[in-house]
């Protein structure tokens, strides 16, 4: 192999290995960029969902919550006690 066949593999080589650097580099920005907007887009939509819930909680009032009416004891029993 000529000594200009040589140089030229070589460059070629050398070309090759920068533009996959490049490349890699590009993608591992790419992922980072991904994560970052994932994880904010994330964070919003539970921050969203956390007021949705307050809000139907404010709805409801606080006599439609669940475990029971409005803060009203039972009515007692018949035998007199409420443990019957």
């Amino acid at each position: 192999m000529s000594i200009e066949a040589i140089r030229q593999v070589t460059e070629t080589e050398q070309a090759n290995k920068q533009s996959r650097a490049a490349a890699e580099a590009e993608a591992r920005q790419l992922v980072l960029d991904a994560e970052r907007n994932g994880t904010e887009l994330l964070k919003q939509v539970r921050s969203d969902a956390a007021e949705q819930g307050k809000d139907l909680l404010r709805q409801a009032g606080p006599g439609d919550r669940a475990g029971g009416g409005g803060g009203e004891p039972a009515p007692a029993r018949a035998g007199g006690t409420a443990f019957g």
